[in-house]
C-alpha cells in the first residue's frame, strides 16, 4: 500500500490511499480518503482524528500517486508532457518498437501511460500493427 497527500487543487481527494504491489490480488486503484477531527465516544471532551473514506479512483498506483503530487500548475503538467516527448524522441531515435516495451520502459521512468501517450499525439508517432503487436 502506498499513500499520498495530494497537493494540487484539481484532485479528487486530499489523500489517497493506493495497492502499489500485491502478490495475491489485482493491482491499482485505491480511495480517497481525508483526516478529520471529531471527539471520542468514551470522552466527547477528547477530540481525535479518524479516517472518512472517500469515492474509489480508477487507475494504476503509478498514475495516481503522480497525479497527487503533482501540484495542478500547468508548468508541471508541461514538464512531464515535456519529459514524455524526450523519453519517445530517444527511444524511437533509431527506428520503430513494440509499444508494449516502451510503455514499461517508460512505466519504470516515472512516466504514465496516459502522459505517454498524450507526448505521441503531440509529436506525431505512427503507430502501425504488426507481430507480436503494435509498433511504434
Amino acid at each position: 500500500m502506498a499513500a499520498s497527500e495530494c497537493e494540487g487543487e484539481n484532485n479528487q481527494a486530499p489523500r489517497v490511499l493506493v495497492r502499489a504491489k500485491s502478490n495475491n490480488g489485482k493491482n491499482g486503484g485505491g480511495f480517497g480518503y481525508d483526516i478529520e477531527p471529531g471527539p471520542l465516544y468514551e470522552r466527547p471532551d477528547i477530540i481525535a482524528t479518524r479516517i472518512a473514506w472517500l469515492d474509489p479512483i480508477d487507475g494504476n498506483a503509478r498514475e495516481v500517486l503522480s497525479d497527487a503530487e503533482s501540484s495542478g500548475d500547468p508548468g508541471d503538467a508541461a514538464s512531464k508532457l515535456e519529459r514524455a516527448e524526450r523519453f519517445l524522441n530517444a527511444a524511437l531515435a533509431n527506428g520503430e518498437r513494440p509499444a508494449a516495451a516502451l510503455k514499461s520502459k517508460a512505466s519504470q521512468e516515472g512516466i504514465s501511460e496516459r502522459t505517454l501517450n498524450r507526448a505521441s499525439n503531440e509529436i506525431t508517432i505512427k503507430r502501425k500493427e504488426g507481430a507480436p503487436g503494435w509498433f511504434w
